[in-house]
């Protein structure tokens, strides 16, 4: 046997190009099921968990996948957010019927490229957020930075992270704001760790519907001042274009809409029971204006499409195996027919007629654990190279 695995070994180096495009061949095979399976499973396990923790997502009627994911996963997209108006009616209520605790949240907004999550400081008491430096987000203009997001923009309490303008080339949008770091969270493994958490009312400063007055006259160089009028000053381009609310300005700052119309992307909603979860609901539902859905209920139909597509890769993958299966069997017919020589000479030599058989078999059962070798470190290697589900679902 020892003989026949040198022989075996030696032919596979010495054809080396031939037995590298089959190991390839066999070890792409093997690894791309693998991956599809062991991809998916994690992305379902993180989008179950984060669901699981989340009873109910409020927000205006429209594509309910598109509510779930911006309320779980601070995922932007196009869709009309609810007013203010309709939130209160909802949820400021005497009865008991729908008790527990509600966090609005606006999710419109980037700073850096991460999401700007503004809301109230249940949602960090339900989520269980712990501070590992610094405090909460007290007054408009405050940000606390989630674990990862810190570790990416390399900033920590005390400095300062601009929001991203939605249209830089619209000068009617409001500019850029300064926001101040008052803290970071500890790291959670939850799309939380990505995020930069405001208080609600800052969004509505992002939104332009809130905004400060000052003293132009007082407060303006006099380089930046080009002309002085009744009642108005002229003001150099030079100006800064970005807000910044401080405790010297806070009370400068206030709305320009009618409470009730303030905009809120979605509601998380954590009842008290499930009667009251119930209840709302169904209150919810029957609203022109509102939805309210199930965060599970949607995550396991979302992830049934996707069971879908995987149901089909996996025919691929069995039609490219059955592929692959047979031109490893045609090139190890050419190679016997090939190398028949060889087995005769080596018969002559006293060898049995089975020799030629082992040796096929060897040289291929040591290319195929080549594949499985080569198979094995592609899927390690592209599970800890990929990027975190929470931030691609993000």
């Amino acid at each position: 046997m020892k003989g026949v695995l040198y022989l075996s070994i030696r032919h596979a180096l010495h054809h080396w190009g031939r037995s590298l495009i089959l190991a390839l061949c066999i070890g792409v095979t093997l690894f791309l099921p693998a991956f599809s399976r062991v991809v998916i499973g994690r992305y379902e396990r993180s989008m179950t968990a984060r669901a699981h923790s989340t009873p109910f997502v409020v927000g205006a009627r429209g594509n309910r996948f598109d509510l779930v994911l911006s309320g779980l996963y601070f995922r932007r997209a196009a869709f009309e957010p609810m007013r203010m108006g309709d939130y209160n009616k909802l949820f400021d209520r005497d009865d008991s019927a729908s008790a527990g605790i509600v966090t609005p949240m606006n999710v419109r907004f980037t700073a850096r490229g991460l999401p700007v999550v503004a809301t109230t400081i249940e949602y960090f008491e339900q989520r269980r957020l712990a501070l590992a430096d610094g405090t909460l987000p007290a007054m408009m203009g405050e940000a606390v930075l989630g674990a990862r997001a810190a570790r990416e923009l390399r900033l920590g309490r005390g400095d300062h992270v601009f929001s991203d303008q939605l249209d830089s080339f619209d000068i009617s949008k409001p500019p850029s704001l300064k926001m101040r770091v008052v803290g970071v969270f500890t790291e959670t493994n939850t799309p939380d760790d990505h995020a930069v958490f405001v208080e609600l009312k800052t969004a509505w400063i992002l939104e332009g519907l809130a905004h400060g007055h000052m003293d132009a006259e007082s407060k303006i160089p006099d380089r930046l001042l080009l002309e002085r009028r009744d009642g108005s000053v002229v003001i150099s381009g030079e100006m800064i274009e970005y807000n910044e609310v401080t405790a010297q300005n806070l009370a400068g700052f206030h709305l320009h809409a009618d409470e009730d119309s303030l905009p809120v992307s979605v509601a998380v909603y954590f009842p008290a029971s499930t009667k009251a979860g119930t209840i709302t609901r169904a209150r919810a539902n029957v609203s022109p204006n509102l939805q309210m859905v199930s965060a599970s209920e949607v995550i396991v139909e979302l992830m049934s499409y996707v069971f879908r597509v995987r149901t089909l890769l996996d025919g691929l993958f069995a039609l490219m195996a059955t592929c692959t299966g047979l031109l490893v069997a045609l090139i190890a017919l050419l190679t016997a027919r090939i190398r028949e020589k060889e087995f005769q000479t080596l018969h002559r030599l006293g060898c049995g007629r089975s020799l030629a058989a082992q040796m096929l078999g060897a040289e291929l059962l040591m290319i195929g654990g080549a594949g499985v070798a080569i198979a094995s470190g592609l899927l390690c290697v592209v599970l800890v190279s990929m990027p975190d589900a929470t931030r691609v679902i993000g």
